[in-house]
This record gives structure tokens, sequence and C-alpha cells, in this order.
């Protein structure tokens, strides 16, 4: 058991390794990507050319709360927008975030 043991710790070193190559190979690439993305508007803003924008992205994610406490506070006037996270409530449990909005 114990030969076989090594040789499957050694095999999972392998796998993490060649992972760790290609997740930093991956992230050098988007990286120089990125870069290259925020040089050419630069390039237009500066040309007047483009006017400059921000982009946000919506992430959705699911949550299923217990009937306890949330330990959230809500801003319901602009439509249940979290302003605040109680510690050791489920909210924090389930890494909730200030200004996130709950359907």
């Amino acid at each position: 058991l114990s030969g076989w043991l090594k040789s499957t710790a050694a095999s999972l070193e392998g796998h993490v390794k060649d992972y760790t190559k290609l997740a930093a190979q991956e992230l050098r690439e988007n990286t120089k990507l990125a870069a290259q993305a925020a040089q050419e508007i630069a390039d237009g803003v500066q040309k007047g050319l483009v006017k400059p924008t921000i982009q946000y992205t919506e992430e959705r994610i699911d949550f299923v709360f217990i009937e306890r406490a949330l330990g959230l506070e809500l801003d319901l006037s602009k439509g249940a927008i979290v302003r605040g996270v109680k510690p050791g409530g489920q909210g924090e449990r389930l890494e909730v975030h200030v200004q996130d909005r709950l359907p």
C-alpha cells in the first residue's frame, strides 16, 4: 500500500505542477492581452477617437438562506442593495458583500 500511495502522491504532484504551469501561462497571456487593449484605448483617447467608457459586468450567484437572521442591512428603496453585512451572520458565511443587489 505504501508503494501505491507514494506513486499516487508523485503522480498528483506532477499534475499539480503541470496545472500550475498552464495556469501561469494563461495568466501571462491574459495580462498581455489586457495591457494591449488598455494601450489601444489610451492611444485612441489621446487622439480623440475614443471616448473612455467603463463597462460593469453583473454576476448572478444563488444563495439558500436558512431560517434565522440573515445578518444583512438592506436598502430596500433601491431594490434590496446590501448596505452592511454583520459578522457571524448568514450573509458573511455566504460571502454576500456590501453593494450586492438581492433579487
